[in-house]
C-alpha cells in the first residue's frame, strides 16, 4: 500500500423496501460500479504511481552521478531495465 490510507467502506446486501429506507439517510451514497472499472482506477494508480517512482529515480541519478557519467544516466533507470533489447 503506497502512503495514502486505504478509504474503508461498508458494503452489505439489503432488500429493495430497507435500501430505499436507507437512501433517505443524510450521508448516504448509492452508487453502481463493475470490476472492470475498479481494475481500470487500479490499473490507471499503479501507471500513476510508477511514473512517480521513475521520475524521482531519474532525479536521484541526475543529482549523484557525476558530470562525465551522465551521458550514461539511461543505464540506471529500471523502467529501461525492465524492457528486453530487440
Amino acid at each position: 500500500m503506497t502512503s495514502q490510507q486505504a478509504v474503508q467502506i461498508d458494503i452489505a446486501a439489503i432488500r429493495a423496501a430497507p435500501f430505499q429506507r436507507h437512501l433517505k439517510k443524510k450521508d448516504t451514497e448509492a452508487f453502481i460500479t463493475s470490476l472492470s472499472e475498479i481494475d481500470r482506477i487500479i490499473e490507471e494508480r499503479r501507471v500513476k504511481d510508477r511514473q512517480k517512482e521513475d521520475h524521482y529515480e531519474q532525479e536521484l541519478v541526475q543529482q549523484l552521478l557525476l558530470k562525465q557519467y551522465q551521458e550514461y544516466a539511461d543505464i540506471f533507470s529500471k523502467a529501461a531495465s525492465d524492457e528486453l533489447p530487440p
